[in-house]
């Protein structure tokens, strides 16, 4: 019995579309990550922090190269979410740049000093979370 596949049920997808869901929704979040990174650098030029974040942002190239050839060699297309994707990471990208410098170091020293706890907080936290897991669910479907 332990050699033995499971039984597949009524409305269980196939492996394959397991597998493309998959491609699609790592795919997606490669391609986010570089146009996040992108919309800092954009927004940085040449500050302190743009050596660290091309450093990032060229291995996140990496990843969606090989999810690019992984697309293309099991024949998956990317989510239709694409362009949405595309102008969302850069939007958030370059909104974070604003933030970054002196705005980090009174992010870390406001961390420090409870910034957790402060009111909205825990909001702002979950409509990260929200946001991210409704772009995973979208990816994966469309």
């Amino acid at each position: 019995m332990s050699g033995q596949r499971p039984r597949r049920l009524p409305g269980d997808r196939q492996p394959t579309e397991e597998i493309a869901r998959m491609l699609r929704v790592d795919h997606a979040g490669e391609y986010g990550a570089t146009r996040i990174y992108q919309g800092q650098l954009d927004v940085l030029g040449r500050g302190r922090a743009a050596g660290e974040i091309r450093r990032m942002a060229e291995t996140e190239k990496g990843h969606l190269a090989r999810f690019e050839e992984l697309l293309h060699e099991r024949r998956v297309r990317p989510t239709l979410l694409y362009p949405l994707w595309s102008v969302a990471g850069y939007a958030l990208g370059a909104a974070t740049a604003l933030l970054r410098d002196d705005e980090l170091a009174h992010r870390e020293i406001a961390i420090a000093h409870g910034a957790e706890e402060a009111l909205g907080y825990e909001l702002i936290s979950l409509a990260v979370k929200a946001g991210s897991r409704i772009a995973i669910w979208l990816s994966t479907r469309l």
